[in-house]
């Protein structure tokens, strides 16, 4: 039997350019941002972003968060462990396992549903569209 301390392995899955990759039951969609006229950024619990991928190295891993977890939050000086951020967005304990995350080696660029880092996060104009469905 399992204790309530053990985690569920959730996969993994490696992202290295434009395209679809599945992820358990949801489908993250990495498309090319194409100019057009209307650009609203996302509320911070949209299922998508609009980043600028350009200062990124691919690969990078859609995963459930992991020990040693960092992220720069979108808007601050610094990074902090995943663990304060996600306590400072009253993320609850239970749905913490369950998070997708976008990130690079332990460095965390976009929390899905919860906020994006700002080494993706768009000043200007953005390089790609990302999705979660």
């Amino acid at each position: 039997h399992r204790t309530t301390k053990e985690k569920v392995a959730f996969p993994e899955t490696i992202i290295n350019g434009e395209g679809e990759y599945n992820i358990g039951e949801k489908t993250l969609v990495l498309k090319k941002y194409v100019e057009k006229e209307i650009f609203i950024f996302p509320d911070a619990a949209a299922s998508f972003i609009y980043a600028d991928l350009s200062k990124i190295e691919m690969p990078l891993t859609l995963r459930t968060r992991r020990d040693g977890d960092i992220i720069n939050p979108f808007g601050m000086r610094g990074t902090m462990k995943l663990k304060k951020y996600l306590n400072s967005k009253g993320v609850s304990k239970h749905k913490r396992d369950e998070i997708l995350l976008l990130a690079n080696d332990n460095e965390v660029l976009w929390v899905v549903g919860v906020g994006l880092s700002n080494k993706i996060g768009v000043t200007s104009v953005p390089t790609h569209v990302i999705e979660v469905i």
